[in-house]
């Protein structure tokens, strides 16, 4: 959720600016308790542990995108690299350890989608809870390796198919 500019209050009725600006409070609230609840130890130990996940990720889905070069399956193996890149982008974040929940979502489906092309599944996706909770901060990554273990766990020797649902 962006800042608001005298000249965009100046184009809204009251009451929208004032839960725009609830919205904000909220936000910016959320983001000091998870900054106070976290200390930097345990966010440096975070950033280890997720340090760990990407090097593994990556080297099996080079793997995966060799293998499907060697085979000619150009359009297959660009698919793989663009989902990666997409994924890596995500992991960045610009450096941000606290990110909205929608960021979280949308790095989960990106990991989701590289499972899908690399090992032949057809993994989803399926988040409930209200659309306005989108925006509330999370910490960076704190989702994604609890889907992650599901997939390599959870669905493991199973049909190719499965749903993660996010409540």
């Amino acid at each position: 959720m962006g800042t608001l500019s005298e000249k965009s209050i100046e184009k809204l009725e009251l009451p929208a600016v004032l839960e725009l600006l609830a919205g904000q409070a909220a936000c910016e609230d959320a983001k000091a308790r998870c900054r106070s609840i976290v200390p930097e130890t345990d966010i440096d130990e975070i950033r280890l542990l997720q340090a760990q996940i990407n090097p593994h990720l990556l080297y099996n889905t080079l793997d995966s995108a060799l293998f499907l070069i060697e085979q000619n399956d150009m359009n297959s193996a660009a698919q793989i690299l663009t989902e990666l890149s997409n994924f890596f982008k995500l992991s960045l974040q610009a450096g941000n350890r606290i990110v909205p929940i929608s960021k979280e979502l949308a790095h989960i489906t990106s990991y989701l989608n590289l499972q899908n092309l690399c090992r032949g599944k057809n993994f989803s996706l399926e988040v409930l809870g209200e659309e306005q909770l989108l925006s509330y901060p999370i910490l960076q990554m704190l989702l994604q390796p609890v889907v992650e273990n599901a997939v390599l766990h959870g669905f493991e020797g199973n049909d190719p198919d499965g749903t993660i649902t996010i409540a």
